[in-house]
């Protein structure tokens, strides 16, 4: 059984919307398709490392990926992924 899709608006910053626009055109899906696809494979393995992040963090407020925040952004989500592909190496090699 298919999950209800909600729609939601995000702001992205213009050259990833134009790769966005030439792989979803190239492939022939959809914006909303090629991203369900992409967040539904790649988010999962994130959330456990997020919520033990989460109870170390003392920081409520979100931060818009504009100026001075888009490095500290950046460098969030790298340390988040590099920790899942470690995570999925050491699950896969034992």
């Amino acid at each position: 059984m298919a999950s209800k899709t909600v729609r939601i608006t995000v702001s992205l910053p213009s050259q990833v919307v134009s790769n966005l626009d030439y792989i979803s055109t190239t492939i022939g899906v959809s914006r909303s398709a090629f991203l369900s696809s992409l967040l539904s494979e790649s988010l999962p393995p994130i959330v456990p490392l997020v919520q033990i992040v989460s109870s170390a963090s003392k920081d409520g407020d979100s931060k818009r990926f504009r100026g001075a925040a888009v490095s500290a952004i950046n460098d969030a989500v790298s340390r988040l992924v590099s920790g899942s592909e470690v995570l999925q190496d050491d699950l896969f090699t034992k």
